[in-house]
């Protein structure tokens, strides 16, 4: 059976690194699971994925075209970049980020969020930051409604505390 990986945007630097060979061990490992799995399996990239990296592109500070135009040749390798849809949106990106909210979310008298940025809720038990940016629920609910395995270097911790049982996520960088 094929199987489905979805690549979070931090593995698709890691692999852009190991493709242009720069040494570093984390661009080495990603490279080696991708040239292992990429013959049983499917890979890749959504939408979120596509704008955070030309974002970085456009706002790097001293741009190559050669460079951007490799970074541009990895993108368009992939057969196909998965949509941020209606059925995206409505069946798991709000499913998730409801249950972030009832998790997480500080709020006021009135049972709302003390701010709607996801960015600024705090885990209650320690105070501290979830560290979950908004294109990571995105990208995550991309993985849930096409059943791919997520590969990221991120530690999720919190998302993985209120995804569905056998949510598969995966870290590229470890050898």
């Amino acid at each position: 059976m094929t199987k489905g990986y979805l690549l979070d945007t931090n593995i698709v630097s890691y692999l852009i690194c190991g493709l242009n060979q720069d040494g570093s061990a984390n661009g080495i490992n990603v490279l080696k699971h991708y040239q292992e799995h990429e013959k049983n399996a499917s890979m890749f990239i959504c939408a979120a994925t596509t704008g955070e990296v030309e974002y970085g592109l456009k706002v790097a500070p001293s741009p190559s075209v050669t460079m951007q135009q490799e970074v541009r040749n990895v993108l368009d390798a992939f057969p196909a970049v998965m949509a941020l849809d209606k059925h995206v949106a409505a069946d798991h990106y709000a499913a998730l980020r409801a249950k972030i909210f009832k998790k997480y979310a500080s709020k006021n008298q009135k049972d709302r969020a003390k701010t709607r940025y996801i960015e600024e809720w705090c885990d209650p038990s320690t105070g501290k930051s979830l560290g979950i940016n908004e294109n990571d629920v995105w990208i995550v609910a991309v993985a849930l409604a096409h059943n791919l395995t997520l590969i990221t270097a991120d530690k999720m911790d919190h998302i993985k505390a209120i995804v569905p049982a056998g949510f598969s996520v995966f870290n590229w960088t470890n050898p």
